[in-house]
């Protein structure tokens, strides 16, 4: 995997860079449909999230454009109207597959948000573990949002299965070359909300993540993968480092909005969030990489198996934020924690202090945090509750998460874990 990150214009290197592998063959170019919006009178026209969705559109617009205008690369389209979902199904893979057989296209180019994303890296696998003899092709993936560019991250990706109501793994293969997918975070494209707290009034606003989200969200999932760590003994090269970096990352972010809640600016800890994510993204287990030890990230485990049908109400994002008071009081109970010398480093690291902390820290720091977020207006962690709609009790939706893990063959924290990180999420 290759990040390519720069300030403006990473996507026209990219394709200047590979232009001859490009010009090989066809590429499909994957995106996201513009969000469907009502004809509003000027006086209700939201003009934040018009800018938001703008932003979007217009990313998209470019990775068409250059392409095939400027590069002179044959090129087809697909989802530009159609892909409306927040996650990818697996009819629109088979389109995709039967599309670029037609054309004979090899190369895949995915833009937008995470849907779009996580079909391309979907279409990518399926051709891979269909034994294609010809030349597979690129994987280039241009994220438009700061979700999409944790999904784009992340070694594998997501399907949503309607039947089951609930996300399907589809898994990249280990004879994938690590060099043939490239993702490019060019950092004036990204759309980020301007708004920092969820309006529940606004309803076109409801399933978009806030960038303290998606901040929340990746510390969610770095505090469970060094919870996961330390247990499982197994440690990809580089991991420690990444951990490190997404901690650092939300640290900082949720530190600048703390301190100065009144002057908050979302372009000045822009920086912060794209790191956080980006990294998060790397952390994600799916519960069968390296060993059979290695278990699912929680973010991962719960939003799979219970977020499309029980909470409609937040994208993955904002459901994976809402999950922070129960991951923070999961780790404080364990019996193990204080041994566990990944979690316990990086609880250090997040609450910058030079000796080691505890998990009561940990406890402690969210409680001060909690308490800001509700008196600032400005810092909000978003309750799991609220994202709900006739969700049933944690020992039904446990249940749930059980059966989907036995159903996929994934390996999850034990349910004491599990237990405590519902129920504690749920009951703040």
């Amino acid at each position: 995997m290759k990040i390519i990150r720069k300030a403006s214009g990473a996507f026209q290197a990219h394709l200047s860079a590979n232009i001859s592998k490009l010009r090989s063959s066809s590429s499909i170019i994957i995106s996201s449909a513009p969000s469907q919006t009502k004809d509003d009178t000027p006086q209700k026209t939201d003009q934040e999230l018009k800018m938001f969705q703008s932003k979007i559109e217009r990313n998209s617009a470019q990775t068409h454009f250059f392409p095939t205008m400027q590069f002179n690369l044959k090129t087809i389209s697909y989802g530009e109207k159609t892909l409306t979902s927040a996650y990818p199904q697996q009819s629109n893979v088979n389109e995709v597959i039967e599309l670029m057989t037609r054309t004979g296209a090899t190369n895949i180019i995915g833009v937008g948000n995470g849907a779009a994303i996580d079909l391309a890296k979907a279409c990518y696998y399926k051709r891979i573990a269909d034994d294609h003899d010809d030349d597979i092709g690129e994987l280039i993936l241009n994220p438009s949002t700061l979700g999409a560019i944790g999904t784009a991250t992340s070694e594998h990706c997501l399907l949503l299965d309607t039947e089951e109501e609930a996300l399907m793994p589809v898994y990249s293969s280990s004879t994938i070359d690590k060099d043939a997918r490239s993702i490019i975070i060019d950092e004036s494209s990204i759309s980020i909300p301007s708004w920092l707290t969820r309006d529940i009034q606004n309803k076109k606003r409801t399933n978009i993540a806030t960038i303290t989200d998606n901040v929340l969200a990746s510390l969610v999932v770095a505090l469970d993968a060094a919870h996961a760590m330390g247990d499982d003994g197994v440690i990809e090269e580089g991991k420690i480092s990444c951990l490190n970096e997404c901690i650092q990352s939300s640290a900082r972010y949720l530190s600048s909005i703390q301190n100065s809640p009144n002057d908050f600016n979302v372009a000045e800890n822009q920086e912060f969030a794209i790191s956080a994510v980006l990294h998060a993204g790397q952390l994600l287990s799916f519960g069968r990489e390296n060993s059979l030890s290695t278990r699912r990230n929680i973010a991962i485990a719960l939003s799979a198996s219970i977020l499309p049908k029980h909470f409609p109400h937040g994208n993955w994002s904002t459901f994976t934020a809402s999950l922070l008071p129960g991951v923070v009081n999961a780790v404080n109970n364990c019996d193990e924690a204080d041994e566990n010398e990944i979690l316990i480093d990086s609880i250090s690291t997040l609450l910058n202090l030079e000796s080691q902390a505890s998990p009561s820290h940990l406890v402690e720091w969210f409680e001060r945090l909690d308490k800001n977020s509700m008196s600032s207006g400005v810092l909000e962690i978003p309750s799991l509750s609220s994202l709900s709609e006739g969700a049933p009790g944690f020992s039904e939706l446990l249940t749930k998460v059980e059966d989907h893990s036995a159903f996929t063959q994934c390996v999850d924290a034990d349910s004491d874990y599990l237990e405590n990180i519902l129920v504690s999420s749920l009951n703040r």
